[in-house]
């Protein structure tokens, strides 16, 4: 039978009715005949979202056609089924959204004009990319459960809890969770990372890490529940660390970890006394690794009434978490030599080091200290005659700034400045307003750092200078911002032609709550003021 078989167009140009065979070598005449039935659109294509699940279909037209039907099929080559999207088209391309992440979906397009047979369906598949359908509210976040949200349009209704790749918690998400858009999952450990994922049936429609609250410290050497009641003139603070270090000694260690327990809401002098009965600086004892625990909700506050805070010797951290951190003066301003593996500042509220800085290093004994960390803090009116941090003369590895705000640190020259060795300076999440005097956003030497900005937002700068960041490295910079008044410039931020004030509802008041029209535009900052 194949010596039948003849092409469409050999077959129009055997038809009578005045159709010669010159005009079949004119395929704009063959499109104009009058035929029974539209012409089936032709090469198809299909380009899935790399960013959600969503698929482009385009073809290219027929004359004929007045429109197009578009389905798309959930796993179903043979289209037998009921398709899970269709559309009339009125063009040649339509956009499929709300599908499944790692999903195949087939689908086919036919050419529809009144009086006319269809023509036939042309046919094509496409998978979609994995979904990412979860967030989690930053006060979502707890010490032992978490709230995890997505769309309400999406259909969910299974999650499960993964730690280090290991399923440890699942279950069924109730109807009333789906319709609400939240599921509150509990029986969580502080401090802990763990990965959210939720389901369709046996698709995962969303994926997402977050780590809980830091709980209070366990299986330290020596822990001590402190109350403001027990700390006077006679007894400082000096006195309950200097107790703790001459156990220590006693017991024979040399390095060895302390937890301090703070009642939430005291207040707790954080001070020496000298033999003349006036105020020394506080110096952490050599060996000791000490944090100072408060509480989230109502934080206890460590009155800085000394000086500075020192912290002469080898310590492997020093960390202060959901505390209130105020002083005068500095908190750190350390000259001695010192080998500390971590300087850790968690859910704090740092403020009032105005009449000289928060951290500073100085003097020729090489202050080493391998990380500073500061996460999900809030810090202000830092800084008179130094840098926020102020790193000259000693040996950092990084100077992490995560989750936080500064602000009204108008008398602070630079947000960080390092002429010796500082290896890492990295800023992600943060809001900084009304920072910077005189000199650039970060000022580094030339010893090989890495800079890294992301998801930063810079409003206000407190003076009119223009002078550029300097760093050894090109730095990496990734979604950040800068307002229309922060004149600093820094490479590869985006300069936005709206101010401070615009963005922000009440900056003045530190109310940083990125206003509602610009909430889909510009996910940056801390995510304090986004979610």
């Amino acid at each position: 039978m194949k010596k039948y078989i003849i092409s469409a167009l050999a077959f129009l140009c055997l038809l009578g009715g005045g159709v010669t065979m010159t005009s079949c070598s004119d395929v704009d005449g063959v499109k104009d005949v009058d035929l029974p039935r539209v012409l089936m659109p032709y090469d198809l294509t299909a380009v899935a979202d790399q960013m959600e699940p969503a698929i482009t279909v385009s073809w290219e037209g027929t004359s004929n056609a007045q429109y197009y039907v578009i389905e798309a099929f959930l796993d179903d080559p043979d289209f037998e089924g009921t398709p899970v999207a269709s559309a009339e088209v009125h063009g040649t391309e339509y956009t499929f959204t709300d599908l499944l992440g790692e999903t195949m979906y087939n689908i086919r397009v036919k050419g529809v004009a009144e009086n006319k047979e269809d023509s036939h369906w042309a046919i094509i598949n496409r998978a979609t990319a994995p979904e990412q359908i979860l967030s989690i509210p930053y006060i979502g976040i707890e010490e032992t459960a978490i709230l995890i949200t997505w769309p309400t349009r999406k259909e969910v209704n299974a999650y499960k809890v993964l730690q280090n790749g290991r399923v440890i918690q699942s279950g069924e998400i109730s109807s009333n969770e789906a319709a609400s858009g939240r599921k509150y999952i509990t029986g969580l450990e502080g401090g802990t990372t763990y990965t959210f994922e939720v389901y369709l049936d046996e698709k995962r429609r969303g994926y997402i890490d977050e780590t809980t609250e830091i709980g209070a410290p366990i299986g330290c050497d020596y822990t001590i529940e402190l109350t403001p009641s027990e700390l006077s003139d006679q007894y400082t603070i000096q006195d309950v660390l200097d107790e703790i270090a001459t156990q220590a000694a006693t017991d024979g260690k040399t390095s060895y970890s302390v937890a301090v327990l703070l009642q939430p809401g005291g207040v707790y002098p954080f001070k020496k006394l000298k033999s003349d009965g006036t105020t020394d600086n506080v110096l952490i004892p050599d060996g000791m690794s000490v944090t100072f625990y408060g509480d989230k909700d109502d934080a206890p506050t460590l009155d800085i009434q000394c000086t500075q805070v020192n912290i002469n010797g080898n310590h492997d951290v020093i960390a202060f978490q959901k505390v209130n951190l105020q002083g005068a003066k500095y908190f750190l301003n350390q000259s001695g030599a010192c080998d500390v593996g971590k300087l850790e500042f968690t859910l704090c509220t740092i403020s009032g080091f105005t009449g000289n800085t928060f951290i500073r290093t100085q003097g020729s004994n090489n202050p080493t200290i391998g990380s500073i960390e500061l996460n999900k803090c809030l810090l202000s009116n830092c800084g008179g005659n130094y840098d926020i941090f102020d790193l000259r003369k000693a040996t950092v590895g990084t100077l992490s700034i995560k989750n936080s705000t500064l602000y009204n640190c108008a008398g602070s020259k630079s947000i960080v400045q390092s002429d010796k060795v500082l290896r890492n300076f990295i800023m992600d999440g943060v809001t900084v307003y009304n920072c910077v005097k005189n000199q650039p956003t970060y000022k580094l030497g030339s010893t090989g750092e890495k800079v890294t900005i992301t998801n930063v937002l810079f409003a206000k700068s407190a003076d009119t200078g223009t002078n550029a960041s300097t760093a050894a490295a090109k730095p990496v910079v990734n979604n950040t911002y800068l307002t229309s008044d922060w004149l600093l410039p820094i490479t590869g931020a985006t300069s936005l032609d709206v101010s401070a004030e615009d963005i922000f509802y009440n900056p003045e008041s530190g109310n940083f709550t990125i206003r509602d029209e610009y909430k889909d535009v510009l996910n940056a900052g801390d995510p304090r003021w986004i979610k």
